[in-house]
């Protein structure tokens, strides 16, 4: 593979990956949403849906439908640190 098509990858790559997960940080940065196994991957699902049928923005659908593998990737990454969380909310709700 010559430079020129890996710099081209790469610099299509790069702001998906920078922009890939929105849905999971704004899950964690958010205190008043429960924590719970998986939430970004949620929000932007649901997000991804209610921008399929709502036809006012046909560009957001192309941000949008990218989160959600980025998304579950990192909510995978932090399932134990959320399963930790949760379990400590339940207990001490008990």
């Amino acid at each position: 593979m010559d430079f020129e098509k890996l710099t081209s990858y790469f610099i299509f790559l790069l702001p998906v990956a920078v922009l890939g997960g929105c849905s999971t940080i704004a899950a964690h940065s958010d205190k008043e949403v429960t924590p719970s196994p998986y939430a970004g991957t949620h929000i932007a699902v649901t997000k991804t849906k209610r921008l399929w049928y709502e036809y006012d923005y046909y560009g957001q659908i192309m941000l949008s439908a990218p989160d959600v593998p980025f998304s579950f990737m990192a909510d995978t990454l932090l399932y134990p640190i959320d399963a930790h969380r949760l379990n400590n909310i339940t207990e001490t709700s008990k």
